[in-house]
């Protein structure tokens, strides 16, 4: 079936316990979970995986990085950002969070520029229809975050 979260995050979830080293298994995990709307579990998956290990998956550092970012631990997702850039600096996740930490500091132009980068990159065939959807869904969800912080600042 087509949309079964909760199937599909148990199948996830079985096959890391099986492989509990997995980075890709412990990002499928923590990306279903948050699909749930369980950031807590995926919190717990990723505790479990240091990024300064220099061997996980740029998917699973973005997510990382992006859970530091709400949690409002800039400093963190920025060491972690800067791992994902190394690995894959075209990367659709790595160029969106790149424009979150830039939009965190106020620096609006440079966002809006790495923005646009990994939107050539998805319009250039450079990623999977996956990482195109990636890039979308990571790109609002933060924007949307962050406009509230924002807008709740100011008023």
């Amino acid at each position: 079936r087509s949309g079964d979260y909760p199937a599909a995050y148990q199948h996830a979830l079985s096959a890391f316990n099986q492989q509990p080293t997995s980075g890709f298994l412990a990002y499928l995990v923590s990306e279903l979970s948050l699909a749930m709307n369980q950031p807590q579990d995926a919190n717990e998956i990723l505790a479990k995986f240091d990024p300064e290990t220099g061997r996980l998956p740029v998917e699973l550092l973005c997510m990382q990085a992006e859970m530091k970012l709400d949690e409002d631990e800039e400093t963190l997702a920025g060491k972690i950002a800067g791992q994902c850039v190394s690995l894959e600096p075209l990367n659709s996740r790595t160029l969106a969070l790149q424009a979150r930490l830039l939009a965190r500091k106020g620096d609006w132009k440079e966002a809006g520029e790495a923005l646009d980068e990994g939107a050539g990159v998805v319009g250039r065939g450079g990623v999977s229809e996956r990482g195109a959807a990636t890039f979308a869904c990571v790109s609002v969800q933060g924007e949307l975050r962050d406009h509230n912080r924002f807008t709740a600042n100011i008023e």
